[in-house]
C-alpha cells in the first residue's frame, strides 16, 4: 500500500521538477538569445552542406546580374587587405556570389532575426 502512494508523490515531485528545469533552460536561452543563434547556424548549415548542390546556377545568375557589385566587394577587400596582412587575400566572383546567395537564403527563410553582426536583436 506505501507502494501505490508513493507513485503520484514520486510523479508530482518529477513533474514540478521538470517544470523548474525547464523554466531555467527557457531563461537561458532567451537571456543568451541561443534559440536565433541556434536557427542562423542551422540554416547556414543547410545551405553549406545540403542546398550547395544547387547553388552554382544560382551564383552564375548572380555574377551576371550583381557584376559591377561583385567587382566592388572584391575591390573593396583586396585594398581592406592590402592594409591589414591579416585579413588574408580577397574572394573571387564565385565566393561572393556564393556568399551573397546564401546570406540571402538565410535572410528569407529567418525573417525575425536581425542578421547584423553587431547587434543580436530581434526585429518585430
Amino acid at each position: 500500500m506505501p507502494l501505490v502512494e508513493a507513485e503520484p508523490a514520486f510523479a508530482a515531485t518529477m513533474l514540478a521538477l521538470s517544470l523548474v528545469v525547464s523554466s531555467f533552460v527557457e531563461i537561458i536561452h532567451r537571456t543568451l538569445k541561443l534559440r536565433e543563434r541556434g536557427l542562423k547556424y542551422i540554416l547556414e548549415q543547410l545551405f553549406d552542406q545540403i542546398l550547395v548542390i544547387y547553388l552554382e546556377p544560382l551564383a552564375e545568375e548572380t555574377i551576371a546580374k550583381a557584376g559591377t557589385a561583385i567587382d566592388a566587394i572584391i575591390a573593396k577587400e583586396t585594398a581592406g587587405a592590402q592594409k591589414d596582412s591579416k585579413k588574408g587575400p580577397a574572394r573571387t566572383p564565385l565566393q561572393v556570389a556564393y556568399a551573397m546567395v546564401r546570406d540571402s537564403f538565410v535572410r528569407e527563410t529567418s525573417p525575425r532575426i536581425n542578421h547584423s553582426r553587431k547587434t543580436r536583436k530581434i526585429s518585430s
